[in-house]
């Protein structure tokens, strides 16, 4: 049965394969397919240009720059690609490289002949527009023969007037004329507006100076001399239509060559990027050359060893090679790589765990909890229906519309909006779910069920107080607190105390996944020594500070006659002044602070003293244990044997090491440094332990803020349009509405959606996840062809 592995890693098998080097490459590539083999790379010593296989992957480098050069191409003339399916598979890659050298210079001449013939239409062009412009000259008061003509881009053209000007000392008249067509420019490769101009002056050395200019400018002068320029003209339309003529040819041929080539050209490039994934895979083989035979390693889902065994055998099988592949599991003490599978629902949220560290090997994974927790510490402090709903729906347009925006180029932005859709859609919902209990719809509240207060009637501008029906409001904050004048203090303290319970709610339940991790990996003495211990201190103080919370809501204190006490000061008073009681929430209030400051004092040196102590115990115990075993001595063979043996034994010896982990070494802690170490982690779990409390009030701060920015968002934009009638407020309340919803969506959606989000993702990442999680794996990147198919889709 499949392993789900999202409550824990995947279980790991490290296997070791001997593969017959004539079937090498069909090993791979069908490894390739099946996409479950994590590679080690048993030649992590070695250079990139020293493996074996350099000559072929250089070979393919090549082949990849050639179907890059024609994507460029195609892209630069318009021509769409074939999409590529992702089982679609190239008869013979072999041929490949001949292929695509034919067609590099097929296409490198046609495009190089078609900047050629670009080029000599650009100057026949501008010949042309000089020609004519000077025409209009030959009437006028200075020769041709004193004059500086060319073609300049335009936006060129009061830079090169102002600079000949001073140049020349204004001894000189400059006129110019903009060319009605775009022109080709061979240098920036692109259609650009020019203009011809025309520099008269008197003297050699202003002329050449003038000419210099031009040329230093980019610009093309064109020397025209005294004869006919209306034969001239004839003779350059006869030569402009011919290479006009050909050019069009040209240019038909190239895009017939593009358009024969763009059904194929996308299964080529992602059938050679398979072939380099197949030789980049084959330099981390070890070659053993009197076996004619290539030994791999890899890490695999010890449910998918079936799945792998059987492709090895039907390869063998078909290519009916003598030695088949062999596969064995090998015995090791190296951390196994942590894989996670998820969907596209479940990957988000792994994504956003896996930034902060990837999960040690078999140890609860954060991701799954995470997919429930971040969307609703996030609407705890982003709660509004109205704004949740705005989340909701653009989320739920991308989720609706994913197929055709997976491959819209539309920015990092985009991206990463698109990557999180689900986050985002769950984020929407849960804060619609938290604005219900707000009751809370743009700063607004909704009567939805009968109130539990009522107004009594009262003159206008006169101070009452509501009298109570005894009814209690179904779901979510009473809609008459919203037009009190205490509504802000009543919620201040409603959110504050909700955000302490759900904090210590979140990191209590986050701390028991230690446990489980402990029990998993048998490790029953760190329950006693440290789990216990810190669970007895956490319950002690915060524990029992969030049960006093929900006690004093439930207590009615109007009808006791007293006034509610402050659970702030009684927290303080526990560890100032034991004992001492000022308001009493409940009888026996003292004898129960006293024993729990008792049990929260007393685990704080066993946290201390009791890991190190064991572990001392232990490693006397091994040590003692040690000493009393016996060593055999080691033996010495004869010369001959030695000299007989060379061989094998340094085969034996290299298989035997590619499964052991030669890097690492054992290193023994004395007793002063463990006691430091869990010195610094007992002082950092009891400060943490209040101030991560502490920060949960994040989610009462956030909350807050959010509700007022969202009231004086309302209050300075529609409210204000509700007070004119007539024509004028018409048009006051739709431009004040497209004010209100800009802002609302820019600031109250996005950028307080942004904050809530990476307060909730600190909140998980610190004030969750430091109460168990490890963190110290590493990824499962198993050598699979379908990522490279997704990318080429």
């Amino acid at each position: 049965m499949r392993d789900e592995a999202i409550f824990r890693s995947a279980q790991m098998s490290l296997a070791q394969m001997y593969v017959s080097y004539e079937v090498s490459r069909e090993i791979v590539r069908a490894l390739g397919d099946l996409g479950v083999v994590h590679f080690r790379d048993l030649n992590a010593s070695v250079s990139d240009f020293q493996r074996a296989f350099v000559e072929p992957i250089k070979s393919v480098n090549n082949s990849l720059r050639q179907t890059r050069l024609v994507k460029s191409y195609m892209q630069t003339n318009g021509v769409e690609m074939a999409p590529v399916w992702s089982g679609e598979q190239v008869a013979n890659i072999e041929t490949l490289p001949a292929k695509l050298d034919a067609l590099e210079d097929q296409l490198t001449n046609l495009v190089d002949s078609e900047l050629q013939l670009k080029s000599s239409q650009l100057q026949l062009i501008e010949r042309r527009y000089t020609l004519q412009f000077a025409a209009k000259l030959l009437g006028q008061h200075h020769a041709v023969s004193d004059t500086v003509l060319g073609v300049v881009n335009r936006q060129e053209l009061a830079a090169l007037q102002r600079i000949c000007w001073r140049a020349l000392r204004g001894n000189l008249v400059f006129m110019s004329e903009n060319i009605d067509q775009q022109v080709w420019d061979s240098s920036q490769r692109k259609l650009v507006d020019k203009s011809v101009f025309v520099v008269v002056t008197h003297g050699s050395q202003l002329l050449q100076r003038a000419e210099s200019i031009a040329r230093a400018m980019d610009a093309h002068v064109y020397e025209i001399q005294n004869s006919d320029v209306s034969h001239e003209l004839q003779d350059l339309n006869t030569r402009l239509s011919e290479v006009n003529e050909v050019l069009e040819q040209t240019h038909r041929t190239l895009i017939s060559q593009l358009q024969d080539v763009s059904e194929s050209i996308g299964a080529w490039d992602l059938a050679l990027q398979k072939e380099r994934g197949v030789y980049e895979t084959l330099n981390k083989f070890v070659y053993d050359e009197n076996r004619k035979l290539l030994i791999a390693e890899g890490w695999i889902p010890t449910d998918e060893l079936i799945n792998t065994q059987n492709c090895l055998r039907s390869v063998s099988e078909a290519f009916q090679v003598e030695s088949p592949t062999v596969m064995t599991l090998l015995q090791t003490t190296k951390q196994p790589p942590t894989y996670h599978r998820t969907n596209k629902v479940t990957q988000a949220f792994q994504n956003m765990v896996d930034v902060y560290a990837v999960a040690s090997y078999q140890e609860v994974n954060p991701g799954l909890p995470t997919v429930v927790t971040f969307p609703f510490m996030f609407a705890v402090m982003f709660g509004d229906i109205g704004h949740g709903f705005l989340m909701f729906l653009a989320a739920l347009l991308v989720v609706l519309n994913e197929r055709k925006l997976a491959r819209y180029q539309g920015g990092d932005v985009f991206d990463m909006f698109y990557t999180g859709r689900y986050v985002i859609l769950l984020m929407g919902l849960f804060s619609m779910f938290t604005g219900f209990m707000y009751n809370d719809l743009f700063s607004k509240s909704m009567t939805l069920f009968k109130s539990g207060w009522v107004w009594p009637h009262h003159e206008s501008g006169e101070s009452v107080t509501a009298v109570s029906t005894n009814n209690v409001y179904i779901f979510g904050i009473d809609y008459m607190w919203h037009g009190a004048e205490n509504n802000l203090r009543f919620l201040n303290s409603y959110k504050m105390k909700l955000s302490v319970i759900l904090g210590y709610v979140h990191m209590l339940y986050s701390y028991f996944f230690s446990l489980v991790n402990d029990l998993h990996f048998k490790n029953y003495a760190a329950v006693l020594t440290n789990f216990v211990p810190g669970l007895i201190f956490f319950l002690s103080i915060f524990g029992y500070l969030s049960i006093c919370i929900i006690y004093k809501w439930t207590v009615d204190w109007a009808e006791r006659g007293a006034q509610p006490p402050s659970l702030m000061n009684m927290l303080i008073n526990m560890f100032l002044a034991p004992g001492k009681i000022d308001e009493p929430l409940y009888k026996g209030q003292k004898q129960v602070q006293l024993f729990l400051l008792f049990a929260a004092l007393a685990s704080v040196p066993v946290l201390l003293f009791a890991k190190p102590l064991y572990m001392r115990r232990q490693a006397q115990k091994q040590h003692h244990q040690n000493q009393n075993q016996y060593q055999a001595l080691p033996t010495v063979q004869p010369q001959s044997s030695r000299d007989n043996a060379v061989s094998d034994r340094l085969v034996n010896d290299a298989l035997q090491n590619l499964g052991s982990d030669s890097s690492a070494e054992e290193h023994e802690e004395s007793f002063g440094d463990i006691m430091i170490e869990q010195a610094i982690e007992t002082i950092e779990f009891c400060l943490n332990s209040v101030s991560h409390t502490a920060s949960y009030l994040r989610l009462w701060a956030l909350s807050l803020a959010h509700s007022q920015l969202s009231q004086v968002l309302w209050d300075m934009t529609l409210k204000l349009s509700f007070g004119a009638s007539g024509t004028v407020g018409v048009i006051m309340v739709v431009v004040m509405f497209a004010v209100w919803m800009s802002l609302t969506v820019a600031i109250l959606t996005v950028m307080e959606g942004t904050s809530a989000m990476l307060h909730a993702l600190r909140l998980h990442w610190v004030e969750s996840m430091s109460k168990f999680y490890i963190g110290e794996g590493y990824a499962f990147e198993p050598f699979s062809f379908a990522s490279l198919s997704a990318a080429a889709a």
